[in-house]
């Protein structure tokens, strides 16, 4: 791994904070209590946090924003999905928990967007 990291010596120590899905990656130097100090390689890694009720209820329903049926545990039906930039759709695919909410909040409101640029 450290053969991608430019200007990083291989003998850098790798140190892994956390459990989880790792969300930040430190790359510098370690200074210790006894005064020696080293490169380091620092993954921090945290757990997801939870969606809200409301959006885990979101989830469950087998209705669309649209009124159209959608499969329980998906955001959106098939329709609106396909409606969405093929970016959304990708972060929609891979996020979880509050993420997944967050990103599903843009969706809507990236559609009611499109949706008055229809209407004018």
């Amino acid at each position: 791994m450290l053969k991608f990291l430019k200007n990083i010596s291989p003998d850098a120590a790798v140190h892994i904070f956390g459990t989880g899905e790792v969300r930040s990656v430190v790359v510098g130097t370690v200074h210790r209590l006894d005064g020696s100090s080293n490169e380091a390689v620092i993954f921090i890694a945290e757990s997801p946090r939870p969606a809200s009720a409301e959006f885990k209820q979101r989830l469950d329903s087998v209705a669309c924003i649209c009124g159209d049926q959608k499969q329980k545990g998906l955001p959106f039906c098939g329709k609106c999905f396909c409606r969405l930039p093929v970016e959304l759709r990708d972060l929609l695919r891979a996020k979880r928990g509050a993420e997944l909410e967050a990103v599903y909040d843009f969706a809507l409101a990236s559609r009611r967007r499109a949706a008055r640029r229809k209407t004018r």
